[in-house]
């Protein structure tokens, strides 16, 4: 039998405007919230003024700002029906929410964090060499099989008795484990592209045969991605705060309490 492609919408425009006017009515409360957290976030980067020589404060900058970043395209992709592609990148927030913690809680962490670099950088030449003859032809003109290979025993050796911190490890420094295994491990099958998350896409008669796919816009309600990256969000906005003296501490109990106010529900009632 051949499927039938069920589409959300007549047309996949992703920038009109009157799409996102309508999802944005679905939260607006939540919209208006994660809108006024970002931009008073942004502004804090002109607050930030790392010093040097101090790693801690170089890297938590530089991690806040990967946070953000990160924080604004989810609030892009959610007004835009892109629920999956929002839990993605929900997911990055909370690898950099880790690091940026763990490195808050244990400043030791800046020296595993670049000794983390080695690991990576010698599976990038191993896996390198690793690859068919036609590719490593490609690859030939940028560095030779001879250099790869130097490269790769180099970095052996510097990791040899080097511990490797997972994402699960910056989480536990972070004492942010918890979200590691509930919401990090949920949001990983979104990017890992799991059955059971796939799953979204598909209509189910009540035989239990699939009898479309979905396409287009996502109807899964938009504060089911703000509301949880407002938070997280939030986490990072309160260790930049502490770290750098900025005085934010009522700013941030007052978009808590305003989050804690919203509806968790949809607001048009369509879900």
């Amino acid at each position: 039998m051949t499927l039938a492609i069920a589409r959300m919408s007549t047309a996949i425009n992703r920038n009109d405007p009157a799409a996102i006017a309508a999802i944005r009515a679905r939260a607006p409360g939540w919209f208006a919230l994660a809108d006024s957290v970002a931009l008073f976030s942004d502004q804090l980067i002109d607050r930030i003024r790392p010093k040097r020589d101090d790693g801690q404060q170089v890297l938590c900058s530089l991690l806040f700002r990967r946070l953000l970043s990160a924080y604004q395209a989810v609030i892009i992709l959610a007004e835009r029906g892109m629920h999956t592609e929002g839990l993605i990148q929900r997911r990055g927030m909370l690898e950099a929410l880790f690091a940026l913690g763990a490195m808050w809680q244990q400043p030791t962490t800046v020296q595993d964090y670049i000794r983390n670099d080695l690991h990576r950088r010698r599976d990038i030449y191993k896996n390198l060499l690793k690859t068919s003859a036609e590719m490593r032809k490609t690859i030939s003109p940028l560095m030779s099989e001879t250099e790869l290979h130097r490269r790769a025993e180099e970095l052996t050796k510097q990791t040899k008795g080097v511990t490797y911190l997972s994402v699960e490890e910056f989480s536990q420094r972070a004492k942010l484990h918890d979200l590691y295994l509930t919401d990090y491990c949920i949001l990983s099958e979104a990017s890992h592209h799991g059955p059971r998350d796939i799953e979204r896409h598909i209509i189910v008669g009540a035989d239990d045969d699939i009898e479309e796919l979905i396409w287009g816009f996502e109807p899964e309600p938009p504060f089911k991605l703000l509301f949880l990256a407002t938070d997280q969000m939030l986490k990072g906005v309160s260790v930049v705060d502490r770290l750098f003296a900025l005085g934010m501490a009522s700013n941030i109990t007052q978009f808590s309490v305003e989050s804690q106010r919203l509806p968790v529900t949809d607001e048009t009632g369509d879900g």
